[in-house]
């Protein structure tokens, strides 16, 4: 009760026995405080962060890791949980494809809106990667195909919607019409991330009410002759 009232995450007992208990608990600690919006305890962060690397030498099932993983990207404090995996490091024993700019994505992922989607989610956690890296991590994580296929063509595209101006109006609309507002979104949270330079967004969003304005056969849903 006193835990709950501090906001901590504790460990029951002695921490090294709980995680020699369940693995998986290591990365179940950041998850709780990501849900709840509180802190790991000292010492159980301490110990969890001493068997980070237990997660993958235990032979964890990518399954269950991905379900954490998910549930922690499904929460509005989605940013705190990835950066308590990050400084814990637990994300490059798990995923070092988002490891590789961890502070990135946190930025990414505190920018999405509360109740953005999963496949959102994923990109913005791998927005620094191509859908190639992308495609290899998820299936190792074992995504449904139409998850993972759903993420990496997010990501495949976002390189070309940031610089939707050079591309030929056909190529625009076949974007656009892929992704719904989620490239949009995409494109919006990376650049917070980056450089803070939301041009290519407000470009985006200009192209789409423009092409929806057009009622005829050049707008963007045109019927089929």
């Amino acid at each position: 009760v006193a835990d709950l009232r501090r906001g901590l995450v504790r460990a029951i007992g002695d921490p090294a026995k709980r995680f020699d208990e369940d693995k998986l608990r290591i990365l179940r600690a950041p998850r709780f405080a990501c849900m709840l919006g509180f802190r790991i305890e000292e010492r159980t962060a301490a110990e969890a962060k001493a068997r980070a690397k237990e997660i993958e030498t235990a032979k964890v099932s990518p399954e269950r890791i991905r379900v954490e993983l998910e549930k922690i990207l499904s929460y509005p404090g989605r940013a705190h949980g990835i950066q308590l995996c990050s400084e814990l490091g637990i994300l490059e024993v798990i995923l070092p494809e988002g490891a590789a700019a961890p502070e990135q994505s946190c930025r990414a992922l505190a920018a999405l809106a509360p109740g953005a989607n999963k496949r959102l989610a994923w990109g913005a956690l791998l927005g620094h990667v191509s859908g190639k890296v992308a495609d290899a991590a998820l299936r190792r994580l074992k995504l449904s195909n139409k998850d993972r296929e759903g993420v990496v063509a997010l990501l495949r595209d976002l390189q070309a919607a940031r610089s939707l101006g050079d591309l030929r109006v056909g190529d625009q609309k076949r974007l656009l019409r892929a992704h719904d507002g989620d490239l949009e979104e995409l494109v919006r949270v990376t650049a917070i991330a980056g450089d803070g330079d939301l041009e290519s967004y407000r470009y985006l969003c200009a192209r789409r009410s423009a092409f929806a304005a057009d009622t005829s056969i050049a707008g963007l849903n045109a019927k089929p002759l």
